[in-house]
């Protein structure tokens, strides 16, 4: 019998279907697996009576627009928040930072988010103000929190099991820091002062605002284009303009500043070292070491530092200025 369908319902898009069936009727998985988990998981993720199949084939809780296909700009600025670096200075000139440890652990991070953990929905779905309370009623699957006692009090105040309270390294930049996360989850800003909590919340209100929303819709036609960061280009220049347009009147907004400003400051708008044939081949490369289990980041980041280098870096100078200027030339190519 069907329960809810396809379609809106209390003010928000249902995009599956839910039946219901006598006791006994037998179910059907989408496809071959094993069993890890059978229970009620209704107190953290409404879902009520579940049955978990590990079927090998990706897990459908992560955040789509990190592994849409259909282009690399998504994919690396989710890595450049996390901390990746494309290139940085050292005694000797520019170098590509791919090679680096920090790289490194940026791919673990993103490999650990394709494969083994739940993230927060895009900010659209939040239906609730207190995002500390979304936490601890398992409404949302995460949310950057600082790792300290005082946030572990707090949570077990609000009924959260200490048995569901984790701890996970996030890269942030040359940094790895420890967050607090709930059950198996990670986010991708590093907020970790009181400030930045403090801005990232008052932007997700800001994005709960029904005219952002109508204004957002009109230009993010699928959910996978859904991300809440303004400044980042994700499409090609014709339309990132018209969707710079689009926000421009919301940009004298404190709290839209907050999140550019405080939140996201290391994020440059465009950055110079990307063109867009950069940001393709960049993740089309990284993209195999996050999507295939048996692939080592430590292993294979050396590699595609070198054939990078090789393909795109090899006549370029080796000063930061020098850099710029040639991978400027070569967008126009």
């Amino acid at each position: 019998m069907l329960t809810s369908p396809f379609g809106y319902r209390w003010g928000r898009l249902h995009k599956g279907l839910d039946i219901a069936a006598p006791i006994g009727t037998p179910v059907l998985a989408c496809a071959d697996g094993k069993v890890i988990f059978i229970g009620s998981r209704k107190k953290f993720r409404r879902y009520g009576n579940t049955v978990l199949i590990d079927h090998g084939k990706g897990v459908y809780g992560y955040a789509p627009v990190l592994f849409a296909q259909e282009g690399g700009r998504e994919f690396v600025q989710w890595g450049i928040q996390a901390g990746m670096e494309v290139e940085r200075q050292t005694p000797s000139g520019i170098t590509l930072a791919l090679r680096s440890q920090a790289a490194t652990d940026v791919l673990s991070f993103l490999k650990d988010l394709r494969c083994r953990y739940d993230v927060i929905p895009p900010p659209e779905k939040c239906y609730a103000d207190n995002v500390m309370r979304m936490f601890a009623d398992g409404k949302v699957a995460m949310v950057m929190l600082p790792a300290t006692r005082d946030t572990i009090r707090q949570l077990m105040r609000m009924g959260m099991p200490l048995d569901n309270i984790g701890i996970a390294a996030l890269p942030a930049g040359p940094q790895s820091r420890d967050h607090l996360v709930f059950g198996r989850a990670l986010i991708v800003n590093s907020q970790l002062e009181k400030a930045k909590r403090a801005a990232a919340v008052r932007w997700l209100l800001f994005l709960l605002d029904p005219e952002v929303q109508r204004l957002r819709e009109q230009y993010y036609f699928r959910e996978q284009e859904l991300t809440g960061i303004p400044r980042v280009p994700l499409y090609a220049p014709p339309k990132q303009s018209a969707v710079n347009q689009s926000l421009l009147p919301y940009r004298s907004i404190p709290v839209f500043a907050d999140y550019e400003d405080v939140v996201a400051s290391h994020i440059r708008a465009e950055p110079a070292h990307f063109a867009h044939e950069l940001y393709e081949d960049l993740a089309k490369d990284v993209r195999k070491v996050v999507e295939q289990r048996d692939l080592a980041p430590a292993s294979i980041v050396p590699v595609l530092a070198l054939e990078f280098e090789k393909q795109f870096l090899s006549n370029a100078p080796a000063t930061k200025e020098g850099l710029d200027r040639y991978l400027r030339l070569f967008s126009r190519r």
